[in-house]
């Protein structure tokens, strides 16, 4: 079985973080200024659900550099300043990255998706990662509206769906106010307690943005997948189903999750840009 497929077989996304990042990273230059510390979060976010689904492989690669160094010192009496020279190269990165996939290859794979902690770990990243995009859509929706609030006007489908999803009126929820809302309509419209879920992403958001036929169909996807139901379960029953079984999520299915959550999230920044480009007096 080559590196790769070990890599396919027992890791779950890729083992170098600025692989999984850079797709990321990429088009956070591309946004508007104001814009950017949104998807820096978002960012953040899924550097934490990488951290925590690698963490199996991330603590197992510690054990294989330390082997490796014993191993060294052994030969050498100490290890040697260019032995260590040598593990911070690309090499020498890959031939830790071999032996940490040589121990888990020696039986770690039989109870991945069984063993309790480990367990815990993909019910953690589902929630996780269903957060992360959450976030995403709940604050560009509301930066989206502090800086253009006619943009909810403008789109009589989200205003439609805003009423129905939300359960409210937008301007009745306004109306009265002293104070101006030019500049914090998004705030006022969706506050901390109001939660953002998929059908808000797919009937809210989406037909704010140009261009969103694609996000749209991979959220419908994720929700065709139960990532929101799933977390609902997580959350509230610890993945615990109605009969009394046990939720379990496989290593491809939370590999689909945190990629399709990526690309959705990517494709709501580039949305963004598009609209601030085409209307830059008012975003």
């Amino acid at each position: 079985m080559t590196t790769e497929d070990l890599f396919e077989k027992l890791v779950m996304l890729p083992p170098r973080e600025k692989d999984y990042l850079k797709c990321i990273k990429d088009v956070i230059q591309d946004l508007p200024e104001d814009y950017r510390p949104i998807m820096i979060d978002f960012q953040r976010n899924m550097r934490g659900v990488w951290l925590v689904l690698l963490s199996p492989f991330i603590y197992t690669r510690v054990t294989a550099q330390l082997l490796l160094e014993l191993n060294n010192e052994r030969a050498n009496g100490h290890v040697t300043k260019e032995f260590m020279v040598y593990l911070n190269t690309d090499a020498g990165q890959d031939e830790i990255n071999n032996r940490a996939l040589g121990i888990l290859s020696s039986g770690f794979e039989r109870v991945y998706e069984q063993e309790a902690t480990l367990r815990e770990i993909l019910l953690e990243g589902v929630v996780m990662a269903y957060g992360t995009l959450e976030v995403l859509a709940k604050d560009t929706f509301i930066y989206l509206l502090n800086r253009k609030p006619e943009l909810l006007d403008a789109r009589p489908t989200s205003k439609k769906s805003y009423i129905k999803h939300f359960n409210r009126n937008p301007w009745k929820k306004l109306k009265g106010r002293i104070f101006s809302v030019q500049d914090s309509c998004g705030d006022q419209l969706c506050d901390d307690r109001d939660s953002f879920g998929l059908d808000k992403l797919i009937y809210v958001l989406a037909p704010l943005l140009p261009d969103s036929a694609e996000l749209d169909r991979i959220v419908r996807e994720l929700k065709n997948n139960e990532l929101e139901s799933l977390r609902h379960e997580i959350v509230h029953r610890r993945g615990v189903r109605g009969d009394g079984t046990q939720q379990v999520v496989t290593k491809n299915q939370m590999r689909s999750y945190v990629e399709q959550v990526k690309e959705a999230g990517i494709l709501i920044a580039k949305g963004v840009a598009k609209l601030c480009a085409s209307c830059p007096p008012q975003l």
